[in-house]
C-alpha cells in the first residue's frame, strides 16, 4: 500500500506497469517508475507492498524512516534501495524540495539483487557513476511512457544493468565521515579564493578534489549557506569592483582579469547582481 500525505508535488510523472505472466516469472520486471519534484515537505509512505524501490535522489534532500525507526538523510547524488513489504516512509526537505527518479520493481531476481544491498547494510550510498545511474533510470521512464512490444525484455536489461551498475561501483554513505568531508570542502573553497580568476567549472573542481560532483554542490551549500556557482562568481564581483575603484583599466581588460569569456556577458552579470552598471559604479566609487 502506497499513501501520500498533503499536496500533491509540482512535478509528478507515474507510469504504471503490470507484467505479463511470462514476465512475473521469469524476469525483472517494472511495476512503477517516474520523475517527482517536490514543492513543500510531503510524506510517501509505504508498507506491504510486494515491490522494491530503487531512488536516486537528482537535487534537493530529504529524510528516510526504515522499519527498524533509523532515520537516514539523502541528498542530491544519493540513492537507496527498499524493500516495500516492510514499513518505509521518505519525505523531502522543507527548505530543499528534491527532485527524484524511481522504479519500483520485482521479479524472479529481485530479491537475489536486494540482497547484496542487504549484505552492505547499505540505507543510502553513492553510486561511483551517477551520470550512468540517471542515463538507466531515464531510459527506464521513457521506455515505459513508449511501450512496444518489446518494453519488458528492455526493462529487464536496464533493472539488470542498474542494480549491476551500482552494486559493483558504490560508496556507502557514511555519516561518520563529515569531518573528512568538511576539511575537503574547506580544501575547495580556499582553491577557489586562489583561483577564481581562472575559468573555473565543477567538473574541473570535482576532478581535481576526486569528489562526486553532486557532493560537492550538497556539500559546499551546507557548509557555506551559498551553492558554490554563486560563491565563485560573488569572488570575481568583488574583483571587478576593487579593479573598478582602483585602476583605469577597460570593462573588457576588467572582465578577462575576472576569469569571464565575454565583456558584455560580464556587464550583464554586474548589472544584475550589484544593481548599478559597471560605469556607474566606477564613477560612484572612483578613488
Amino acid at each position: 500500500m502506497i499513501s501520500l500525505s498533503d499536496k500533491m508535488p509540482l512535478k509528478f510523472i507515474r507510469i504504471r506497469n503490470a507484467p505479463s505472466q511470462d514476465a512475473s516469472i521469469s524476469i525483472l520486471y517494472v511495476q512503477e517508475t517516474g520523475i517527482m519534484t517536490a514543492d513543500h515537505a510531503k510524506a510517501t509512505k509505504i508498507n506491504h507492498f510486494n515491490s522494491y524501490l530503487f531512488i536516486y535522489v537528482l537535487n534537493g534532500s530529504g529524510t528516510i524512516e526504515f522499519e527498524n525507526g533509523d532515520i537516514r538523510k539523502i541528498s542530491a547524488g544519493q540513492c537507496t534501495v527498499m524493500d516495500c513489504r516492510y514499513f518505509h516512509s521518505y519525505k523531502c526537505d522543507e527548505n530543499e524540495p528534491w527532485e527524484l527518479l524511481w522504479v519500483h520493481f520485482n521479479g524472479v531476481s529481485a530479491q537475489y539483487y536486494f540482497s547484496k544491498f542487504e549484505d552492505k547494510k547499505c540505507n543510502v550510498f553513492v553510486p561511483q557513476n551517477p551520470d550512468n545511474i540517471m542515463l538507466i533510470l531515464s531510459q527506464i521512464v521513457y521506455c515505459n511512457a513508449h511501450k512496444t512490444e518489446h518494453t519488458e525484455l528492455l526493462n529487464s536489461k536496464f533493472l539488470t544493468d542498474l542494480l549491476t551498475t551500482v552494486i559493483a561501483n558504490y560508496r556507502i554513505y557514511d555519516e561518520d565521515e563529515s569531518d573528512k568531508d568538511l576539511c575537503k570542502i574547506e580544501a575547495i573553497k580556499e582553491y577557489i579564493d586562489n583561483n577564481f580568476t581562472r575559468k573555473l567549472n565543477l567538473d574541473h573542481i570535482a576532478d581535481t578534489f576526486h569528489i562526486n560532483k553532486f557532493n560537492l554542490i550538497r556539500e559546499f551549500k551546507k557548509n557555506y549557506n551559498i551553492t558554490i556557482i554563486q560563491y565563485i562568481i560573488n569572488k570575481k564581483m568583488e574583483q571587478a569592483k576593487d579593479l573598478l575603484s582602483h585602476t583605469n583599466k577597460s570593462i573588457e581588460e576588467i572582465s578577462e582579469l575576472c576569469g569571464f569569456n565575454d565583456p558584455s556577458y560580464f556587464s550583464k552579470q554586474f548589472k544584475k547582481i550589484e544593481n548599478i552598471t559597471c560605469l556607474n559604479y566606477r564613477k560612484n566609487n572612483r578613488q
